[in-house]
């Protein structure tokens, strides 16, 4: 069974109505779909739902109005309703895990300034006994971090069309 650690972009893209990104929105939601028929892997002091939580809410209040994101809470609830269900959920005990200065992330490292929010993915990822497998929609940190990255976990970039154009220019 494919197990899946999720960056908080693929839930906020999955929802995106611009012209410019609805292929990208087409395959995140295919992307969830697949990681609800798998082991979707999140950590136990629960950094990353609170992170999917705020996202959708600070995007839900986004450009003064309120905006519906049908896709990413309702990949958000099932995640809830899930928790505990073995066969869909695991929660990596990271209790112990020092996520900011991970020996991975340590000054001389070629991850020491890597994206700091996005370091709990990777140390999930490496602490899974399910999953070493990272999806990403349009983040350019993983895009230019991806050669050091994949010593470590594999990152599948579910828009890759979109953040090669994100990434153009925009190296660290």
């Amino acid at each position: 069974m494919n197990a899946f650690v999720i960056d908080t972009n693929v839930l906020i893209e999955c929802d995106n109505t611009d012209d410019n990104h609805l292929e990208c929105a087409q395959h995140c939601e295919i992307a969830l779909q697949n990681a609800k028929e798998g082991i979707v892997v999140i950590d136990s002091n629960y950094m990353i739902l609170k992170e999917y939580e705020e996202a959708i809410r600070k995007e839900e209040h986004s450009k003064g109005f309120r905006r519906q994101l049908p896709f990413a809470s309702a990949f958000l609830n099932w995640v809830h309703q899930n928790l505990g269900n073995i066969g869909h959920i695991e929660v990596v005990d990271c209790s112990q895990i020092d996520v900011e200065n991970h020996p991975v992330f340590t000054e001389g490292s070629e991850l020491e300034e890597f994206d700091p929010p996005d370091r709990k993915f990777v140390i999930v990822a490496m602490e899974s006994t399910n999953a070493l497998k990272i999806l990403v929609a349009t983040d350019t940190d993983w895009w230019n971090y991806q050669d050091a990255l994949r010593k470590h976990v594999h990152v599948e970039f579910v828009c890759d069309k979109l953040i090669k154009e994100f990434a153009k220019g925009k190296k660290r």
